[in-house]
């Protein structure tokens, strides 16, 4: 049986800066011919991790292998990646053409029209001689991946590529990404803190967070997750299914690893599922609908747990203002504040006297409410 083929595999790969551990123990393998995007909040270790893979940075422990090759054979092997990380690096007052030209100049890449081809691929061709200064943002960003494209590479990386691009941009950049895939076979791992934006481009998303790999999924693994569904759980599977196709006259289910039933069909129709599987006498321990939007199936436990407690402290709080508009629990609120008995509307007995004060105290709880949602936000997260 032919072993399988990696593009690049890391191993408990850590590094720090200033005491501050930026990646800790990550191991991902990334197969050729694919589009990963790489998923994370600023901060959460995705340009370090591109850093090390193209040598820019070193690690503290941890193994990094390129296309079968290790130790002192990477510096060999990264001849064969094309990157551009945190920023394209243009040349601001040189044409596109000149910047191509300087590049395969300074990589000793021999070869006459390479500029014409990479610009034609890049949709930069008819720029003639306005200096790059003057593109857009989306032409810099075109010009930068032309720039790493120099040479052919087999594995392409991009940092944030679409980042601060408006949307016909971002769409320019995603068609140019699963061009160069298909049509050169070329493994692309690309960065981004908006999934929405790779879910249209990536095959496989590899999601990290706080330095740590959370988990690596393919597309269809992450569709299936946020598929919204009736999940079923009982004593017998295996009767459960006989009565779906029987009774109920569908194949729209799913049995997963722990024998559970993902049910696709009847999301409208709970109280008939039930009703059935209780004449059947199946018996059932776990009979939910399931299935959330992307982000929130990807980085928290319980979202609609931390939703519904936001909004009951939202409510809550609206509630205690409205009776402590025309009480003495207001002005003593209001006395707590910097500004109260004291300041501005210290003699104010007035209409808008008593707005400002509403405000003032209104804004209290809202800075309440925000400290505590962040608190339970952080809470659920995913450790």
């Amino acid at each position: 049986m032919k072993e399988k083929e990696y593009i690049l595999r890391i191993k408990n790969l850590s590094k720090s800066y200033r005491n501050s551990k930026v990646l800790q123990q990550v191991s991902i393998d990334l197969e050729p011919g694919k589009i990963y995007g790489l998923i994370g909040q600023n901060g959460a270790g995705k340009t370090t991790l591109m850093r090390l893979i193209t040598g820019i940075a070193f690690p503290e422990e941890g193994k990094i292998e390129l296309f079968g090759q290790e130790g002192g054979s990477l510096l060999e092997e990264r001849k064969r990646i094309g990157a551009m990380i945190e920023y394209p690096s243009i040349i601001p007052y040189m044409n596109a053409g000149e910047n191509i030209r300087y590049y395969q100049t300074l990589r000793g890449i021999p070869g006459t029209g390479l500029e014409e081809e990479l610009l034609k691929l890049v949709g930069l061709r008819d720029t003639s001689e306005k200096p790059a200064r003057n593109f857009s943002l989306g032409m810099k960003q075109r010009l930068g991946i032309a720039i790493a494209l120099i040479g052919n590479p087999d594995f392409l990386i991009l940092d944030e590529p679409i980042n601060g691009l408006d949307p016909l941009g971002v769409i320019e950049i995603r068609e140019l990404v699963q061009r160069l895939c298909e049509e050169r076979l070329m493994t692309v791992l690309i960065s981004s803190h908006n999934l929405p934006e790779l879910y249209q481009t990536a095959t496989d998303y590899i999601i990290i967070h706080k330095g740590k790999l959370l988990r690596t999924i393919t597309h269809m693994e992450l569709e299936e997750n946020c598929k919204h569904h009736i999940l079923i759980e009982c004593l017998e599977p295996e009767r459960l299914i006989q009565v779906l196709e029987m009774r109920l006259h569908t194949n729209q289910y799913k049995v997963m690893p722990d024998k559970s039933v993902r049910l696709y069909d009847y999301l409208d129709e709970k109280v008939t599922v039930a009703k059935v599987l209780f004449e059947e006498g199946v018996v059932v321990t776990n009979f939910s609908v399931q299935g959330v939007c992307m982000p929130l199936a990807l980085f928290i436990k319980k979202p609609v747990l931390v939703v519904g407690i936001y909004y009951a402290i939202s409510i809550l709080s609206s509630q205690l203002l409205i009776l402590a508009r025309n009480s003495k629990v207001f002005d003593k609120i209001y006395s707590l504040t910097p500004f109260g008995g004291k300041y501005l509307f210290m003699t104010l007995k007035t209409e808008a006297g008593s707005l400002c004060k509403g405000l003032i105290v209104s804004l209290m709880f809202i800075v309440i409410i925000i400290g505590i949602s962040m608190w339970m936000f952080r809470k659920a997260e995913i450790k």
